[in-house]
């Protein structure tokens, strides 16, 4: 997806946002002066998370903290924590597991400190429950369903902390071979390997994209992610900055977010705060 003006002003908006928490106003104007440079010098063949990763990489240094976002991350892990033994019970009493299932594991992508730049962590969390009433189109769930169980292997990319914890539920779901992805360095709070066993996902291969692109930028990757994900029969992407960075991905793949900016509400003709599940490359 190419960057808009639209996502030009969201991210300089939550970068501003961010410096205002990290970092002492006496350095605000220097900080503001270095980032319209940054922006004035943004090219628009790239992606809106090519331009994050410039601002935010750039007050990630002049902080002089290696992981800003480490106790928003812990956070949202642990109440994610809590509350995955009762989303799983729900989800058994329902007449839809697998639809349900879904639903949750995409109503997670809520906890985003990109996007989301006033997100209160709990009530985020709170929020979680309100996904089973939420509409998702069941012919989409149907042919998911239908694509899942019939790949051998799967690359599952992860995206934020608190989310991955819902992730279980449709990995555990699956028979097959999974292979995780995460971020390969510290940006807002997507998961790294940092964070994995504290969210119950160390027990399969993993990846890393061995870069600080709040997505999955195929130039800056690195190739063994990459190929990892090639080779697999279905890549599932969560989040809306995989979305942004994979969708001229030519593999199958299904992309699985919460619709948080109009540019994404206009791509995928769904509201904003939508659930979204969009399949390509399947024959």
């Amino acid at each position: 997806m190419k960057i808009s003006t639209e996502c030009i002003s969201c991210v300089i908006g939550s970068a501003v946002e961010i410096m205002e928490k990290q970092l002492p106003p006496e350095q605000y104007e220097s900080l503001c002066q270095q980032m319209l440079k940054i922006a004035s010098s943004q090219s628009w063949q790239e992606t809106p998370t090519d331009f994050a990763r410039k601002l935010y990489g750039f007050l990630r240094d002049a902080a002089g903290v290696d992981d800003p976002f480490k106790a928003a991350k812990e956070q949202s892990t642990e109440l994610a924590l809590k509350l995955l033994d009762e989303m799983r019970s729900v989800i058994a009493r329902t007449d839809d597991p697998f639809a349900n299932t879904v639903k949750v594991v995409i109503g997670g992508n809520i906890i985003d400190c990109g996007i989301n730049r006033t997100m209160d962590m709990k009530k985020a969390i709170l929020q979680m429950q309100e996904v089973f009433d939420m509409p998702l189109d069941i012919k989409l769930i149907r042919q998911f369903e239908e694509r899942f169980y019939a790949a051998g292997n799967i690359f599952y990319m992860l995206d934020n902390c608190g989310e991955a914890v819902f992730d279980r539920l449709l990995l555990e779901l699956f028979p097959g071979s999974i292979t995780l992805g995460v971020r390969g360095k510290f940006v807002l709070n997507d998961i790294t390997r940092a964070e994995l066993a504290a969210s119950g996902l160390d027990n399969y291969p993993v990846f890393d994209t061995d870069d600080d692109t709040p997505g999955v930028s195929l130039e800056r990757s690195n190739a063994e992610l990459l190929e990892a994900m090639r080779k697999s029969d279905l890549l599932i992407a969560k989040g809306q900055g995989n979305y942004e960075t994979l969708d001229v991905y030519d593999r199958p793949i299904a992309h699985l977010l919460r619709i948080k900016c109009p540019v994404v509400s206009r791509a995928l003709a769904l509201p904003q705060g939508a659930l979204a599940l969009s399949m390509r490359n399947f024959r």
